[in-house]
């Protein structure tokens, strides 16, 4: 927020319009925007947008404006009711369009441009526009044209066979990871192009890649492209001690202690001093076996508290620490 000569609030995008014509896939952008101030119109097709009909919903009662989803990835924005793939409904959007910021869509690559609305029309009614695209595997290359959710998306990027247990099936990820992780980007993009827009008065088009991002962010890859080295499956243990989720008497814990200072801290409270000297230098000693040995003596301690205790006397310590909460908890908080 920023505060004008007269006194007046102004957001970061104030006065920046976004045409948001995209489904589930790219709605979360969308929502960025607005909640950093810009006047994001969703165009929704005839009957409404389909992400109005997804559970879970408010109350477990079905409705338009019900859908949990919808409400978290479309809160802040204006609608309008348009179809796009008519003559009128193409000519009403780009008249949108000649006085809008951005263009957001999620369509399978090539769509827009099958129903008359290529890139090319849109930057000619507009040649300050910018437009975004999220796709699962970007516009072109041999995936271009696949369908993809966010679970296919996260399944090929190799994320969901590092989490669980080397004796489960892999472990699909919670929420919409590759969607979030998309949309923040996207967002991240639309910033970068209205910079662009200053220095050359003109908008550009903007793609982002589920399948990229994920790259982009999942360091194993990285690591396996410079070792051939797979990581192993963790589950819930961690890869480091005391690096985990505890129990206590009543509930879970998450504790991190990853440097010397507050090892000496923590092992000085569990009235095991010495476990600093044997296990701390390198950080590579905290882990495998020596992992399994030193979370073996920290549980037990931890059991003693309840979460509330616990957190309060780790935090009062220094200790990086907090409890394990559930949706409600947090809500509640």
């Amino acid at each position: 927020m920023t505060t004008t000569a007269n006194g007046a609030t102004q957001s970061v995008l104030t006065g920046i319009r976004v045409l948001d014509l995209s489904g589930l896939a790219g709605q979360y952008a969308g929502r960025l925007l607005a909640d950093l101030g810009a006047d994001v119109i969703k165009i929704e097709p005839p009957g409404g947008d389909p992400v109005r009909s997804m559970p879970p919903f408010a109350g477990d009662e079905p409705g338009p404006d019900r859908s949990l989803r919808w409400l978290a990835y479309n809160t802040n924005k204006s609608s309008v009711v348009i179809d796009i793939e008519t003559d009128s409904g193409r000519q009403q959007l780009l008249d949108m369009a000649r006085s809008a910021d951005v263009v957001l869509d999620s369509f399978e690559p090539g769509y827009l441009a099958s129903i008359g609305l290529p890139d090319e029309a849109l930057r000619e009614a507009n040649p300050r526009l910018i437009t975004v695209s999220v796709t699962p595997f970007g516009e072109s290359g041999p995936y271009g044209g696949y369908l993809a959710s966010d679970l296919h998306a996260i399944a090929m990027s190799g994320l969901i066979t590092i989490q669980g247990d080397d004796e489960q099936p892999p472990a699909t990820a919670p929420l919409d990871q590759a969607y979030i992780l998309a949309n923040t980007h996207a967002a991240h993009g639309v910033f970068y192009a209205l910079m662009a827009r200053r220095k050359t008065g003109r908008g550009q088009h903007v793609e982002v890649s589920m399948q990229e991002v994920l790259a982009n962010i999942f360091y194993q890859i990285i690591r396996y492209s410079a070792t051939s080295e797979i990581g192993e499956r963790i589950g819930a243990t961690g890869n480091l001690a005391p690096y985990n989720i505890y129990q206590c008497k009543d509930g879970w814990v998450s504790l991190a202690v990853l440097l010397a200072p507050q090892a000496k801290v923590f092992f000085d409270w569990m009235g095991e001093p010495a476990l600093q000297n044997d296990f701390f230098y390198p950080l590579i000693n905290r882990q495998g076996e020596n992992m399994i040995f030193i979370d073996s003596l920290v549980r037990p301690f931890i059991e003693q508290f309840t979460v509330a205790e616990f957190v309060e006397e780790a935090q009062s310590r220094r200790l990086p620490a907090a409890p394990v909460n559930r949706p409600g908890d947090f809500a509640d908080n």
